[in-house]
């Protein structure tokens, strides 16, 4: 007799949930070349997860790469820019414009969030860290570079944001932004 009870109750939280959790964010507008993707709760304060890492920014080394001021390199995970010519890659297509738009939102930053997916792995196989990076204003770096067509998504490997990040994709590509036009 209890089993219905607890099944019903089970159903009432997750349809409950569903409810809640779409309400409680908005995204910033991304019908425009400029705006980017920030997590912003309706009433307006920047939400960082509670796993969110704040890291001294170095440097920019390209578009999904970064360097911390402790040395360590973090790859943007889920997103891959053209290559910049450099001593261990020749210039790739758009890899000089994806590598300026990072210079562009990062220049200015003295820090940035790093977090790691929960489903990927936490580092790549040059020893680089793997994360989503956020600036303080709360924007999500990864998905930025994808929305206005700097990044393409990275689909050989499994990570949490990947279903968003192809239809950002999408977007792009449908509007000929960045490596679309």
């Amino acid at each position: 007799m209890k089993k219905p009870y607890i099944a019903l109750i089970f159903l009432l939280v997750i349809v409950g949930l569903s409810f809640w959790f779409p309400t409680y964010f908005q995204a910033t507008p991304t019908d425009s070349k400029n705006d980017s993707v920030k997590l912003i709760p309706k009433g307006g304060q920047n939400v960082f997860p509670d796993d969110c890492d704040w890291e001294p920014l170095g440097r920019v080394i390209d578009g999904d790469t970064i360097k911390l001021k402790n040395g360590e390199k973090v790859r943007f995970i889920g997103i891959n820019t053209p290559e910049v010519d450099s001593p261990y890659t020749k210039e790739q297509f758009f890899g000089p414009e994806a590598s300026q738009k990072m210079h562009e939102l990062l220049d200015t930053q003295d820090r940035v969030c790093l977090i790691t997916d929960t489903i990927g792995n936490k580092k790549d196989k040059y020893d680089r860290i793997l994360a989503y990076v956020y600036t303080e204003s709360g924007e999500n770096l990864n998905a930025t570079m994808v929305e206005f067509g700097f990044a393409r998504v990275y689909r050989k490997f499994k990570f949490d944001r990947k279903s968003v990040f192809l239809i950002l994709e999408q977007k792009a590509r449908s509007r000929g932004l960045g490596l679309w036009e």
